[in-house]
């Protein structure tokens, strides 16, 4: 046999007549499509890329830049686009005719949406819509109504308006307190400003069950703060306070939950009656679920601040190693450089867990971030403002109209499927996921006023879109739960 012949039979590297830097960057980048991936757009792996670009790149004759061609104008993409004019229209179709009823016959509203000949056939009633009517309320949209039967939106929904109005007072109440306090009360500090307008926030909010939240904040801080000294002295290991943080946080949220709140009747009903004056949302311990991961943040901050000093400060109020840090500037910056001991402090620790524009719905920031904050206001564009506000608006509309065409949260509830076909059932459960979203997002952007106030926060929620609920949940778990990594002990 030839020397030719088993030269095939060899990998090329060990080709004794030819080299390996002679002919790799053409068996690299060798096309091995078959069938149907012959449509795809061809994409050299690494090492042929940067093999083939060099190339060019030094290859005066051929011109090339080495860059890639577009992929819009390949067989793939037009493939894509089909897909998509299809698909996606669809995905709106089967929830909207799930959720019709005899009431939106005649509907002027979806005349305009649609073409005549499909109106006949969307003023259908759905089989399963007597299954869930209950649940519907009126709407705004003529002929339609609108599926609030989730209780946390419906509460969120009905006080939007109170909750604009006391976000716009907030930012009054700060910015003139800002221009007045030179003048007028020239040893006030911010601090204390917040604590007063947040003790009638809580009134006004959950009424008497401010004083709940008051003691359980009192309770959290005095827990920490004993726990932290024990280590401190060595009468407990290192891990004893962030255990203490975390189970008595986690009693509390259990103990809220199971007691809905604590009702004073309970104790004894002559004390029934404060049970009456419930605030604007009088399930505070709904609210408390956010508030709980700020106490978590105090607990975990305060207590890597003592554990960062030598062991002959760590019962120091001000060691001098904290006495003079400049505040830093940046986001990672601050959540990770520990504030002098002395800012620990209660009156701290109440302005941090129930700040205005963020005690709703979030998002949380640690509490080295927001106290390094307060101490230096960041400047907001006002632009910036005017962007988050818009950004508020289209996504209550978007909700709005979603809530009013698909019945997605009363079917599921409800459990309102019999009959469906596949495509019906998962359609039900992607547009729950949307609901979900929208309704976290919605809550979260009502937060950005708080970018008027100086305060720059980083919201996770954001990164849960609906691609990532569906296609990747570990990256949706991790954006949705990174703000816990701040506060797990390494």
């Amino acid at each position: 046999m030839s020397h030719s012949v088993h030269e095939l039979d060899l990998p090329l590297a060990h080709r004794p007549d030819q080299t390996a830097s002679e002919h790799e960057p053409v068996v690299m980048a060798t096309d091995r499509r078959r069938g149907i991936t012959q449509f795809t757009v061809h994409i050299l792996d690494a090492n042929a890329r940067s093999t083939t670009e060099t190339a060019s790149s030094t290859d005066s004759t051929a011109g090339k830049s080495g860059k890639s061609a577009s992929r819009w104008s390949t067989v793939e993409f037009k493939i894509y686009g089909l897909v998509f004019a299809v698909v996606v229209p669809l995905m709106v179709w089967i929830p909207i005719r799930l959720s019709q009823g005899e009431y939106s016959a005649f509907n002027l509203s979806l005349a305009f949406m649609v073409a005549d000949t499909c109106l006949a056939f969307l003023t259908e009633s759905h089989p399963n819509y007597r299954k869930y009517a209950y649940r519907l309320s009126n709407g705004w949209i003529p002929g339609r109504k609108v599926d609030i039967s989730d209780p946390q939106y419906r509460t969120f929904r009905q006080n939007i308006p109170a909750l604009l109005a006391l976000g716009g007072s907030y930012l009054l109440s700060s910015h003139a307190f800002t221009y007045i306090r030179p003048h007028a009360f020239p040893t006030a500090s911010k601090t204390q400003f917040l604590v007063a307008f947040e003790l009638a926030m809580l009134v006004i909010l959950h009424g008497t069950g401010a004083f709940k939240i008051g003691l359980i904040v009192l309770l959290n801080w005095a827990l920490t703060r004993w726990s932290v000294r024990l280590t401190s002295v060595g009468k407990a290991p290192t891990w004893f306070t962030p255990a203490v943080v975390w189970i008595f946080n986690g009693l509390t949220i259990f103990a809220n939950d199971y007691y809905e709140g604590y009702k004073f009747g309970a104790l004894h009903p002559a004390l029934s009656n404060l049970d009456r004056y419930s605030g604007l949302l009088p399930r505070w311990h709904v609210n408390f679920n956010i508030t709980m991961l700020r106490l978590i943040s105090y607990g975990m901050d305060y207590h890597w601040a003592v554990q960062q000093q030598p062991s002959a400060h760590r019962l120091s109020s001000t060691p001098a190693s904290l006495v003079h840090v400049s505040p830093p500037t940046g986001y990672k910056e601050r959540v990770k450089t520990s504030l002098p001991l002395h800012e620990y402090s209660l009156i701290n620790f109440f302005t941090y867990a129930v700040y205005p524009a963020l005690y709703i719905a979030g998002p949380i920031m640690s509490f080295n971030d927001f106290t390094w904050q307060i101490k230096r206001p960041s400047a907001t564009p006002p632009r910036a403002l005017f962007s988050y506000a818009l950004r508020f608006l289209v996504c209550i509309l978007t909700m709005e109209v979603v809530l009013h065409y698909m019945y997605v949260v009363a079917i599921k509830d409800a459990g309102a499927w019999e009959g469906d076909t596949p495509a019906e059932l998962s359609m039900i459960g992607l547009w729950n996921l949307i609901v979900v979203w929208l309704k976290r997002y919605g809550t979260t952007c009502l937060s950005d006023y708080s970018h008027g106030d100086g305060s720059s926060v980083y919201s996770s929620c954001r990164k849960l879109l609906e691609g990532n609920l569906c296609r990747q949940p570990g990256m949706a778990t991790r954006a949705g739960t990174d703000t816990f990594a701040l506060w797990v002990p390494s």
